[in-house]
């Protein structure tokens, strides 16, 4: 038996007694699920990993994940990463705690559950990827926290972003969510979609972890752009804090309702 540990005074491997130590982060690796590979997990803790690579369970390439009923945690980054992919997501009543980042989420990737939960972690619940979205994707949040973009979002021509109510959407500084393609934002009179700034702890919760300390201002983040043959459909939706650079909150010179 070889390893970091190798040498260590009480290291099994060395003849002595069995080492007995507290547990801490970064101690495994962590789960990779790649290329065609599927998982399904399902009532299990996966905690204390991230070694390297700085996540416990990384979903990449066209296979299926199911994670259900699980705790994922105490990484000193990141719980679950998804990146862009075309394979099959199931996520239900899972908490991610004690992380830096609870979910990250890539920009192709839909994420649909308002079962999970998060718990203390540090920076981040919900971290969605910035870039160009270029096929069909959902984003469906429990309503006690928040997704946060940290870059710019580009709904490409031919892609469209479905928002399912009570999601709400903060937007780091400066930044703006463009659409070419299609946005379809329907919200309910009793479960608002919220497109807010990053420190707007009204809706979603402490999304920044500073309690009081900050709060939202006006131009905040950017605006939401409805451009070119672009089409968006927004309905029981709250846009507030934005206008950075150009004065306004949601600018459409392409067909919109």
């Amino acid at each position: 038996m070889g390893g970091r540990d190798a040498g260590r005074p009480g290291h099994i491997g060395g003849g002595h007694h069995l080492y007995r130590s507290t547990e801490s982060v970064d101690w495994w690796r962590a789960i990779f699920v790649q290329n065609a590979g599927s998982a399904t997990l399902e009532y299990c803790t996966a905690v204390y990993g991230g070694y390297w690579d700085n996540v416990i369970i990384r979903k990449t390439g066209s296979g299926a994940l199911t994670l259900k009923n699980s705790t994922v945690g105490y990484s000193d980054d990141i719980g679950l990463q998804i990146y862009s992919n075309t394979g099959p997501i199931t996520l239900a009543n899972n908490t991610y705690r004690n992380n830096s980042r609870g979910i990250w989420i890539g920009i192709n990737t839909s994420y649909d559950d308002i079962t999970s939960d998060f718990v203390a972690n540090s920076s981040v619940d919900a971290f969605f990827e910035g870039g160009t979205m270029n096929r069909a994707v959902t984003w469906n949040l429990k309503k006690n926290y928040s997704i946060y973009i940290p870059d710019n979002i580009t709904i490409a021509a031919g892609a469209t972003l479905t928002i399912k109510p009570g999601t709400v959407v903060k937007f780091e500084d400066n930044r703006a969510l463009v659409v070419d393609g299609a946005l379809d934002a329907q919200g309910t009179a009793s479960e608002r979609i919220y497109f807010t700034d990053w420190r707007d702890d009204t809706a979603g919760g402490d999304a920044n972890k500073n309690g009081t300390t900050t709060g939202p201002a006006a131009d905040w983040w950017q605006a939401i752009f409805v451009q070119n043959a672009g089409a968006a459909v927004m309905d029981n939706c709250v846009i507030r804090y934005g206008g950075y650079w150009d004065g306004i909150i949601l600018r459409r010179p392409g067909p919109a309702t």
